[in-house]
């Protein structure tokens, strides 16, 4: 992508996100004059380092994640019986452990259900069958 269509894509990603250079001068070490320049200014040729750090700012903004962190987690992490801070504290094997017995309950869980809508499966095709031989 070159600086014309990263410029493109920061100036779209901005408007449709309702973000202003006062954001990004405020959030990011991109002074708020460099950050209107590349928002409002056809007439720039702003650095490729000014346009990533906007870029990642944007990225952080819009859709949650984090350059050091990685991705938000969208959902904590629940094992049966096991508090968060519990299994944060428990060793890799008894994590494992844990994991293991609880994807074992799980991989019952999902049998279970399998089961049950074969047989309703099973029973639907029955009753089409039957209504089928009524209307002939």
């Amino acid at each position: 992508m070159n600086i014309t269509e990263k410029i493109g894509l920061i100036r779209k990603l901005v408007a449709d996100n309702g973000i202003t250079a006062y954001d990004i001068g405020k959030n990011t070490e991109i002074s708020l004059t460099s950050a209107r320049n590349v928002l409002e200014d056809d007439a720039i040729t702003p650095r490729t380092k000014t346009l990533h750090i906007i870029l990642e700012y944007l990225e952080n903004v819009i859709a949650g994640t984090q350059k050091n962190n990685g991705l938000k987690p969208e959902y904590p992490i629940e094992i049966s019986g096991t508090s968060n801070a519990d299994f944060k504290k428990s060793s890799i094997e008894e994590k494992l452990n844990k994991l293991y017995a609880e994807s074992l309950l799980h991989s019952k869980q999902l049998e279970i259900i399998s089961n049950t809508l074969g047989v309703l499966k099973l029973n639907q095709d029955d009753f089409i069958e039957a209504f089928k031989k009524k209307m002939d």
